[in-house]
């Protein structure tokens, strides 16, 4: 065997090692979209749980957001920004989780947060609260209330 027939080898054997590379390079990057993605979703979950927490720790604000859904009786100004500002946070929450999921960064079937968001948006309160409100939660508007 010639150094002309063990270059040919050593070639073959190269590519084949690339290949073998790219080959685990794939595998790689797929179980790192599947961690990344169960990493997105754990943390939105993170994120509802502790608004719902806030709720059943202090009886003051679980009792604020309670007549600010129902708007009975009209919350003093002080109350309505606080019951906002809460809204606000909650529908952060939402829009990042929109936008993670129209991104496909999170699992296919995520139908809680249209379930959730449209249950909110029922309410008078938060109704009358996003007819207000100019923080910028409008852009998931078109997709959940059609407005």
């Amino acid at each position: 065997m010639g150094l002309e027939s063990w270059n040919q080898i050593t070639e073959i054997a190269a590519s084949i090692a690339v290949l073998a590379s790219l080959w685990f390079l794939v595998i790689q990057l797929r179980q790192n979209l599947v961690h990344s993605k169960k990493q997105s979703q754990e943390g939105i979950v993170l994120r509802r749980v502790e608004s719902l927490k806030a709720l059943y720790e202090d009886h003051d604000l679980s009792s604020l957001i309670w007549r600010g859904f129902s708007q009975e009786p009209r919350l003093p100004a002080h109350e309505w920004a606080r019951f906002g500002i809460y809204l606000y946070s909650l529908f952060v929450v939402f829009e990042l989780t929109h936008v993670k999921y129209l991104a496909k960064e999170l699992e296919e079937n995520w139908t809680s947060l249209i379930e959730t968001v449209h249950w909110f948006i029922q309410m008078p309160g938060v109704r009358s609260w996003w007819a207000s409100s100019l923080l910028g939660v409008a852009s998931i508007a078109n997709h959940f209330i059609g407005e």
